[in-house]
């Protein structure tokens, strides 16, 4: 990418333009390789498709600037990738913390800590930098649409979804679509503008390296909206390719008999795949369309919860997993309020929750309003 941050004066003597050769007037510096320069986004369009300046012929040298840390030369020992690790995780825990004081400073702190935990992520590189980079721009992309800034949350969104493809972990992939998805509830123009920008983005840096060992440069796609009709179904197109991933490894766990030991990369766990199946029944719940098909899928979802419940070990484990069957039963519950067949359905689910510790006043006045 063309970082306008990153214009110098080039010395006509020293650099010249990678594509056309001048070196007169303002060059810029490739912001991904940070070794080659351009007169204008042109001339870096015509040595992509040209010049074949992509993909690993647009990688950072050893010992390039990356950004204000220097990039590593070489990869990480096991010693610095145990200590670049540890950095992360303390960040994150920070980041968190900071988080839960739910004031505007608090969130913005806590911005500030993800993309820190980010950029240590780069360093780490590989598969798991890449979880990590997906895993703290999820985060931001939380914070910042709670702050009000939903093209922010829409590009942390998208960026978090790009890691989870280069990272070939198909769990963190099904994470990524959801978040987008839910941006997509809120704010489906920022994030329509997000995507389109990430995919014109890509066309110039070529595919995502997937270091996991699975190619997952065109998994979960989806077809960006060109109406407002379309808009409006954003968020469920995202969940719905969340789904779809889901499924396909399911149907690939039972056609071997049962789960392999390595399904980690090719099944996403249980807490994912309730939150796609849950997310999809909301959708459609909100849009007014599939009644049975929402109830369906939110029941799935209240199945799953009650595996994860019967298998949890004792102590927080348990405590846990009552909370989010029980958030998972208030939510159905919810919606079948909305059908003059599910009321009684719908006071078992909410009775249940109760039940299991969700003393939330939300729950509890639902409750009332059916009786």
């Amino acid at each position: 990418m063309v970082n306008a941050h990153n214009r110098r004066m080039a010395s006509a003597a020293a650099i010249s333009c990678h594509a056309c050769g001048t070196s007169a007037g303002k060059l810029l510096l490739c912001g991904r390789c940070r070794n080659v320069w351009f007169c204008n986004r042109e001339c870096q369009v015509v040595a992509r498709q040209e010049l074949g300046h992509r993909g690993a012929n647009c990688r950072p040298a050893a010992g390039v600037q990356q950004s204000s840390s220097a990039a590593p030369s070489q990869p990480p020992t096991p010693t610095d990738a145990a200590r670049l690790c540890r950095s992360y995780d303390v960040l994150i825990a920070e980041a968190s913390e900071a988080q839960m004081t739910n004031t505007r400073i608090g969130l913005l702190a806590a911005v500030e800590k993800g993309r820190e935990a980010a950029t240590v992520a780069d360093l780490i590189g590989g598969a798991e930098g890449a979880l990590g980079r997906a895993n703290a721009h999820q985060l931001i992309s939380n914070w910042m649409t709670s702050l009000g800034d939903m093209a922010a949350g829409a590009l942390a969104a998208v960026s978090s979804l790009r890691a989870a493809r280069a990272s070939g972990d198909r769990a963190m992939l099904v994470c990524g679509l959801i978040s987008c998805g839910n941006v997509a509830t809120i704010a489906p123009g920022e994030m329509a503008n997000a995507e389109r920008a990430s995919r014109e983005q890509e066309k110039i840096d070529g595919s995502p390296v997937s270091y996991g060992g699975l190619d997952l440069s065109h998994e979960g796609r989806i077809s960006l909206p060109t109406t407002p009709a379309a808009l409006s179904r954003l968020s469920l197109a995202y969940n719905k390719a969340a789904l779809g991933i889901c499924n396909a490894g399911l149907t690939a766990a039972a056609g071997r008999g049962s789960p392999a030991a390595n399904d980690s990369e090719s099944v996403p766990d249980v807490p994912m795949e309730v939150r796609a199946r849950g997310c999809v029944g909301m959708c459609l719940h909100e849009l007014g369309e599939e009644r049975q098909r929402s109830l369906e899928l939110l029941r799935q979802a209240v199945g799953l919860r009650r595996q994860q419940l019967l298998t949890a070990a004792p102590g927080q484990d348990t405590l846990t997993a009552q909370r989010m069957l029980a958030n998972q039963l208030s939510t159905l519950g919810r919606v079948l309020m909305y059908g003059s067949d599910g009321k009684a359905e719908a006071e078992t689910c909410l009775r249940e929750a109760l039940a299991l510790g969700e003393n939330l006043g939300v729950v509890q006045l639902k409750v009332k309003t059916l009786r």
